[in-house]
């Protein structure tokens, strides 16, 4: 089993309780492509679960499976578009310090995928 079939049977979908944070981040065919690819934790310091799917660019816990963060994807000519972020709304799954902070953590999960 791959890494990437692995994590996908571990993780949860989204509750039904989300805020939703305005945003669009508009990706190049190759960053979309590595966001595809996905990035699957390999050890107990990796906490983050990233996957770019047809509909969303989906973010999980890796330690508890729980989705956090999802942006619904469509594609506009050769380019995908990301957003807004749908944020986990349930505090005993995670706890938000507000729009600003959520945006970072995404911006910060994106960058470190396409740096890879």
């Amino acid at each position: 089993m791959s890494s990437r079939e692995r994590w996908l049977s571990k993780v949860m979908p989204m509750g039904d309780s989300r805020i939703e944070v305005e945003y669009e981040r508009t990706l190049s065919p190759d960053s979309a492509a590595k966001l595809r690819a996905g990035v699957w934790p390999q050890d107990m310091d990796d906490r983050w679960v990233v996957c770019l799917d047809e509909f969303a660019l989906q973010m999980w816990r890796s330690w508890t499976g729980h989705c956090i963060f999802r942006l619904p994807a469509r594609q506009q000519g050769e380019c995908t578009v990301v957003g807004p972020i749908v944020v986990n709304g349930d505090r005993a799954t995670y706890q938000r310090s507000g729009d600003e902070e959520d945006i970072r953590v995404v911006d910060a999960m994106i960058d470190r995928t396409l740096d890879r």
